[in-house]
Order: C-alpha cells, then structure tokens, then sequence
C-alpha cells in the first residue's frame, strides 16, 4: 500500500513540475504579422557571386496562395549557364520564412520532390524586410541572401 501511495505522489509532484499553460486555440495573427506575410508576396530578385567564381542569379514569385516558383540562372566562372526551375510552398511564421520543394525543372525534366526528402524543407531567418527588399539567412548553410522587388514581368533567363 506504501508503494501505490508513494508512486501516486512521486507521479503528481512530476506531472506538475514544469508545466507550461498554452492556449487552447491557436490565437489570432496580428496585424503586423498578417503584414509581413503580405510584404513577401511578389516578384523577387535576387544576384550574388558564388564562392566558386561565377554569379547566382533567381527570380522568385511568390503568390497569395502559398505556391511558390524560383527561376535559377548559375552562371559559372568560364561563362556557361545553367538554368533550372523549382516550385513549391511557401510560408512565414514570426521570424522564420521557409519553403517546402515540391518539385524541379532541369533541361525539360520534371523531378517531383520526395516529402521524406529533408532537402526539400528550407528555413529562413527574416533579417530585413520592408516591401522593397527582403534580405534573409539559411538556418542549414548560413548563406544570406538579397532579394529586390521587381515588376511581374522580369526574367533573366536569356
């Protein structure tokens, strides 16, 4: 009878220690962070050099429905170009913008993304933000990357 009792105690005094009260719904997004989500929606560019010599160049549209296109142009450091294509979701949540690859484009080859694929799940952290411009770091490579606003009509793909 001791033993019940004292596991009964041991359980209560365990199961109370450290207890974090949540809400019980999920609250209302405030108006700055329904704001910020508002601010990534677009046509967006972006043009950096590449540790190997060459340029990074990509268009991304990201749309109101969460979808998501990114045009890449590499561009080597001898001139040659490869050009590809990645679509997929995309979301921000307080300081964290990321992406979910559903899928890639490469010389007219489809490739659908495994969902069991960590690669094709991406977060960022949102450094700057004003509608102009975008500015955000990989949590995985530690890349920062740049992007301007750019009208709906832009490609670099030439």
């Amino acid at each position: 009878m001791k033993k019940i009792v004292l596991t009964l105690l041991i359980i209560a005094s365990v199961s109370s220690c450290g207890v974090v009260r949540v809400d019980s719904y999920v609250p209302e997004l405030t108006p700055k962070q329904v704001e910020r989500r508002d601010l990534m929606i677009g046509v967006w560019y972006g043009d950096q050099p590449t540790k190997q010599g060459g340029r990074k160049r990509w268009v991304e549209t990201r749309r109101s429905d969460g979808t998501y296109k990114i045009e890449f142009q590499i561009v080597s450091a001898s001139g040659e170009r490869d050009n590809s294509q990645e679509y997929g979701e995309w979301g921000v949540s307080g300081p964290v913008y990321f992406s979910i690859t559903r899928g890639s484009v490469r010389d007219g080859v489809v490739d659908i993304a495994k969902g069991t694929d960590p690669f094709t799940y991406t977060a960022y952290k949102l450094i700057t933000l004003d509608g102009a411009s975008i500015q955000y770091e990989s949590f995985k490579s530690g890349n920062r990357y740049k992007v301007v606003k750019v009208s709906s009509g832009f490609t670099i793909l030439n």
